[in-house]
């Protein structure tokens, strides 16, 4: 996954919880609007930490390798690995941000 395909992600994530799950468990009254506007606010918290945190960069130039391609595939491996770690982070922040949704689903 590049930077942009995880900004969209992240992006779809938010507008899906925002736009489908919350005015649909607010009008079936799963949760109150208290509750929807707190986990709309902590989604949204989620969400701009996640994006301010895309912005990385290698620290290493071709020079420090031995071949150019030595160079692309630790490159690739360190946005992979950076990348992955920060979807986790975020997926964890949503599902914790959505958890009261979830048990108030279950009743």
């Amino acid at each position: 996954m590049n930077k942009r395909e995880l900004k969209k992600y992240i992006n779809r994530v938010c507008e899906d919880v925002a736009q489908v799950m919350l005015p649909g468990a607010v009008y079936t009254n799963v949760i109150d609007e208290d509750k929807a506007q707190s986990i709309l606010l902590n989604i949204t918290a989620a969400r701009a930490q996640a994006l301010s945190r895309i912005n990385i960069s290698y620290d290493k130039t071709p020079d420090a390798f031995a071949t150019p391609k030595a160079y692309h595939d630790a490159k690739a491996i360190y946005y992979r690995e950076a990348y992955g770690k920060l979807l986790n982070e975020f997926v964890k922040n949503v599902e914790t941000s959505i958890d009261p949704l979830n048990k108030a689903m279950k009743k």
